[in-house]
């Protein structure tokens, strides 16, 4: 198994947009929204992060929508600028760069990952919060493993979505029926979060 450490979005109610933005676009998982920082690592190295971090937190500034598709990659994210940061950078497989970022979408159909692309790009996605204290980033989960985490946010994915959703009929709905549900998230988001507002 390998490691990872990152921060989290503070504020609850926009992690649980993210959180839900990246259900949504790959629902046979649940994993929260978070920025990687470190890793991977074989091993859990807790007391050596806690040591490196101090409990710091950090102002995360989103700046847009990015996009990798090439080869058999097909990935969307939300870019970042974390002032600070790469005092505790440390991703050997990206060598030198410091790329912030909050992954929504990485799987293998790239004309889903262009859906998603799209639906996003009519929504701002300039916004700042505060992160969590690095910590270590939960793994991928299967669908039995994550649906006591979602249903932490329940009330709040029903709130944002302005009626309720049931993860399991949503794991049954194909990628084009999923869309108009990851573009009122981002509507949601882009009227309470963005600079703009």
């Amino acid at each position: 198994m390998r490691f990872f450490y990152g921060l989290y979005v503070k504020d609850e109610e926009l992690a649980a947009s993210l959180d839900l933005i990246r259900f949504l676009a790959e629902p046979n998982f649940f994993r929260r929204a978070h920025i990687t920082v470190r890793g991977p690592y074989t091993q859990r190295i807790a007391d050596q992060i806690a040591s490196i971090s101090r409990g710091r937190t950090y102002q995360i500034v989103f700046r847009g929508l990015g996009n990798f598709f090439e080869g058999k990659q097909n990935t969307v994210f939300l870019k970042c600028e974390v002032p600070g940061i790469e005092e505790v950078w440390s991703k050997p497989d990206f060598g030198d760069k410091i790329t912030p970022h909050v992954t929504f979408y990485d799987g293998k159909e790239r004309a889903f990952g262009y859906g998603i692309l799209n639906e996003l790009n009519h929504y701002r996605w300039d916004f700042s919060v505060e992160s969590s204290a690095l910590v270590e980033i939960e793994a991928k989960t299967n669908p039995g493993v994550y649906l006591d985490e979602f249903k932490l946010h329940q009330k709040m994915h029903d709130q944002i979505l302005g009626r309720h959703l049931d993860y399991r009929e949503i794991q049954t709905l194909n990628w084009r029926r999923r869309l108009p549900y990851i573009s009122e998230v981002a509507n949601f988001v882009g009227r309470n979060f963005s600079f703009a507002r």
